[in-house]
């Protein structure tokens, strides 16, 4: 079971076998029930009155968020991994198969722009400020113009670190992790200049040749960090400065699937913390308040510091946790494996 959305007092939830429901918050009873009969392992996206499932065969579906009914449906041309996102009345969905991001209209499914990357498209994009950053199977992170998919930046993290996962955008810098273990802080309001690309491999090769003292900065480089994880998840980001008391500035919290959880300054990169949970983390990092929040193939949920990593509290839930943990309207909500799939509620 993939983590829920919530909208208000509703939790909207897919099951891999295609089902997707509304539950009350405060209950957990079914509202509406819809079965589309494909598997799906993503999260919802909601707006606007609308219920968005991507389903893994290549089937995007917008449901009415209020009794379930299929507002519209539109086939993929090949099968769909990552789950869809919503913003300014634009969906965007990946083609995986066919190495695409989607902007399809939100209110009516009809397609807007597509763009194409270079290898499977497996993360959701994120989206600020009239920009879109996509991330495929490989070392590359693509920033495009939102309303027409027009390239505006590409950035290489260099060969062998697939930046697989999804990108978190703040208004200042795009965060990313990699394959590898590093952490990147991009600036991601930068356009692409002719030639860039080459000047930057000819510089490089003068570097790595002696002819130069200092290596090429790359173009909307700021920060780069290595951590001791080797398959990091996306990073989670937590204001410090938000009435907290628990220090200062941002914190980039990055799981590991072997269990390193680190928390870097979100401005400079610097390690300020790392702790070892003895379990696999099969999900990333949340953040609820002051607290990072991750879940456990052991069932567990545990709740460290933003600020210093500290442990604060655990709960054990039945079966390995499957997706992300969160907080919403007061609750913990967790998925497990218990049972085929259950997501636990719990008081926050």
């Amino acid at each position: 079971m993939a983590a829920p959305a919530v909208v208000g007092q509703r939790a909207y939830v897919t099951a891999e076998d295609g089902s997707v429901a509304a539950l009350d918050l405060g209950s957990g009873k079914v509202i509406w029930k819809y079965e589309s009969g494909l598997f799906a392992t993503t999260t919802p996206a909601v707006s606007d009155g609308l219920v968005f499932v991507v389903f893994r065969p290549g089937v995007a579906t917008a449901l009415d968020a209020a009794t379930g009914a299929v507002v519209w449906s539109k086939r993929l041309e090949t099968a769909s991994l990552p789950g869809p996102t919503v913003a300014d009345g634009r969906l965007f969905v990946a083609e995986t198969g066919g190495n695409r991001l989607l902007a399809l209209d939100a209110a009516t499914g009809a397609a807007l722009w597509d763009y194409r990357l270079d290898d499977w498209v497996v993360a959701p994009p994120a989206i600020n400020d009239g920009r879109v950053v996509a991330t495929a199977n490989d070392d590359k992170i693509h920033i495009l113009d939102e309303a027409t998919g027009r390239l505006l930046q590409i950035y290489h993290a260099s060969q062998g670190r697939w930046v697989r996962g999804a990108p978190v955008i703040t208004d200042d810098l795009l965060h990313i992790s990699s394959n590898k273990g590093r952490v990147w802080g991009i600036d991601y309001r930068g356009r692409r200049y002719p030639l860039e690309r080459t000047l930057l491999y000819l510089r490089t090769q003068l570097w790595v040749w002696g002819f130069t003292a200092r290596g090429p900065v790359q173009q909307g480089s700021v920060w780069a960090t290595q951590t001791g994880g080797k398959q990091p998840y996306p990073p989670a980001l937590a204001d410090l400065d938000a009435g907290l008391g628990y220090g200062s500035g941002s914190v980039a919290v990055v799981a590991d699937a072997a269990g390193i959880v680190t928390g870097l300054d979100a401005d400079s990169g610097a390690i300020r913390w790392e702790t070892q949970i003895d379990e696999d983390i099969p999900a990333a990092a949340t953040i609820a308040g002051n607290m990072a929040l991750v879940g456990t193939g052991g069932g567990q949920v545990v709740a460290l510091s933003a600020a210093d990593g500290a442990a604060a509290w655990s709960l054990q839930l039945e079966g390995a946790i499957t997706a992300s943990p969160i907080v919403a309207g007061g609750r913990l909500l967790a998925a497990s494996a218990a049972d085929g799939g259950t997501l636990t509620a719990a008081g926050y």
